[in-house]
């Protein structure tokens, strides 16, 4: 690049021109200036710049960053470019003083904005401290920023807590439904059962056997004196012989009912 101020050095003439000293000498202006032998005359012009300091310094981005994620940290502050940025990593607590030098090298702003990304990953889950630089022709900032890492606790999907719970839910209602079911029909499943005998019945043919009102009264008292037994025939129609029913002819058979006491 071309610097745009030249230089010219000083030049003096010893020799005096006499018509030089009959000319005036013209401006820009248009202002009559007086020429003197003893005098150098000249035209020069002076540029002035007004560039600002570094101001309004802010940081975007997360400070609590979680296990095994990048740090992302955005820089930007106001002022005159060109800017030049530099950081320095600490581990653990750094206690800042106004002697912060910048140990790694300057980057210069691709642009000229004063913006500045630090994207970077950390292999341990420690705390860090970065001091960060920022300077242009007029001024420099410096400031310190911590980082602290934290572990990420890994959550149950929400289906194995919902599932098992639910089928839970579902053993109990059957087992209710199932215990009310049968407390309510239980009487129904009540089965009657018969201890019928068809094998021996020699003791129940006397028991059993078709007498009249004259023959149970003398077999309930020989039963309570234990005397013999006698047959007591009548004529009449209604007498039956003192017989087994297997003494018969087969396939007859007789009612016979219980001694009465």
């Amino acid at each position: 690049d071309e610097d745009p101020f030249v230089r010219v050095a000083k030049k003096s003439d010893r020799f005096y021109n006499l018509q030089d000293a009959h000319q005036p000498f013209v401006c820009d202006n248009s202002s009559m200036v007086a020429p003197d032998p003893k005098k150098v005359y000249g035209y020069f012009q002076r540029t002035f710049t007004v560039q600002h300091p570094i101001a309004q310094f802010n940081v975007s981005g997360q400070q609590w960053v979680k296990q095994g994620q990048p740090v992302d940290l955005v820089f930007q502050c106001s002022g005159t470019p060109p800017f030049e940025f530099c950081y320095n990593l600490n581990h653990g607590q750094h206690n800042m003083t106004s002697n912060e030098t910048c140990k790694g090298g300057w980057e210069p702003s691709s642009t000229a904005e004063c913006r500045f990304k630090i994207h970077r990953f950390f292999f341990t889950n420690d705390q860090y401290s970065i001091v960060i630089f920022v300077r242009n022709r007029v001024s420099n900032y410096f400031t310190q920023i911590g980082i602290q890492f934290y572990e990420n606790q890994q959550k149950s999907q929400l289906s194995v807590i919902i599932v098992p719970i639910g089928f839970c839910l579902l053993a109990v209602l059957i087992v209710v439904y199932g215990m009310a079911y049968y407390i309510q029909n239980r009487d129904r499943f009540i089965v009657e059962v018969a201890d019928f005998n068809f094998g021996d019945t020699s003791s129940l043919d006397d028991d059993m056997e078709y007498k009249t009102f004259h023959q149970r009264l003398v077999d309930s008292l020989r039963d309570s004196v234990r005397v013999p037994r006698f047959n007591f025939r009548r004529s009449s129609a209604h007498d039956v012989d003192d017989v087994s029913p297997s003494s018969g002819a087969a396939g007859e058979s007789s009612l016979r009912y219980g001694s009465m006491t």
